[in-house]
């Protein structure tokens, strides 16, 4: 079971509550007439952020304000592809696409915007699309999860090939707003997703083909994984081991955990919690538990 989701994504379509058909796309995953060739990559220092990796853009109408106007002269801008339309129109991102519309992102991508998209190319789908995996994140009642993984592989911010530098870490718009690595020697996003396509520019943003699905702690985790991780759930993670609910909460889901934190137990009276682990006291502290508890993806 995954970890719940409190927040929205950027933008929403409905999702029918009817079965949706998600298979992988066969292609050789070689670039489109989309694709812009390979830049090369910068060796900076380990560490850089990728608000410092990035640059501002001009529109072509702030250029020619700059330079004392058209003169006259009709400007008659490219035409350009959103995100959401390349991943649209080229065979190499076809599962991609069928994921984004699943999710019911497809307008959040067509948004105006300076987005970087770590794009998984239909052979990284083919090595975690097992049956399994499709007849859970399909259902409706995981879309959260299935938002959330889509969003793993966005940044907020435009970052090319040539800003890339080892080490770099940069937080994505993902509920938990996770941070992703990037090294050099190859090019790869967290150690193992290689990157074959750099640099497919849209309007709205730069697109990177990918050689895995980055997965973020909303599918490789579980409730109980997420509170043993932080140190702030020290004394809830006590108690649910106490009140023998690890097996529960590591069940299917979903859940909702409203989940105190070492700060609330703190502020119970004294000699509360010891009283609480009590074996003769099991089934209050379960109760206790259990209260914060939702039964949904709330």
């Amino acid at each position: 079971s995954e970890s719940p989701v409190s927040e929205s994504p950027v933008s929403e379509s409905p999702v029918s509550s009817a079965p949706v058909s998600l298979a992988p796309v066969v292609s050789s995953d070689a670039p489109s007439a989309a694709s812009a060739p390979p830049a090369e990559t910068s060796t900076g220092e380990a560490g850089s952020t990728a608000e410092e990796a990035s640059a501002e853009e001009s529109t072509a109408e702030e250029v020619l304000e700059d330079e004392g106007g058209t003169d006259g002269v009709e400007v008659v801008e490219e035409e350009c592809s959103s995100i959401y339309e390349l991943a649209s129109s080229d065979a190499a991102f076809g599962t991609l696409n069928q994921v984004i519309d699943a999710a019911g992102l497809g307008p959040a991508l067509k948004m105006p915007g300076t987005f970087t998209v770590f794009a998984p190319l239909n052979s990284a789908f083919e090595k975690i699309l097992t049956p399994e995996f499709m007849d859970k994140y399909l259902d409706p009642v995981w879309k959260p999860q299935l938002q959330d993984l889509v969003l793993y592989h966005l940044l907020g911010l435009e970052v090319y090939s040539s800003n890339l530098s080892d080490g770099l870490e940069a937080p994505t718009v993902n509920f938990a707003k996770e941070t992703i690595v990037v090294n050099l020697d190859p090019p790869r996003v967290n150690d193992n997703s290689i990157i074959q396509l750099p640099d497919i520019e849209a309007c709205n943003g730069v697109v990177h083909g990918v050689s895995e699905v980055l997965l973020p702690a909303s599918v490789t985790s579980d409730i109980v994984d997420l509170g043993a991780a932080s140190e702030d759930f020290s004394a809830l993670v006590v108690a649910v081991e106490a009140a023998g609910l690890v097996d529960t909460l590591k069940g299917e889901g979903p859940f909702t955990l409203f989940a105190p934190t070492n700060d609330a137990f703190a502020a119970l009276p004294e000699g509360t919690v010891e009283a609480l682990f009590l074996p003769e006291n099991r089934d209050m502290l379960v109760s206790i538990l259990t209260y914060h508890v939702v039964p949904a993806n709330a």
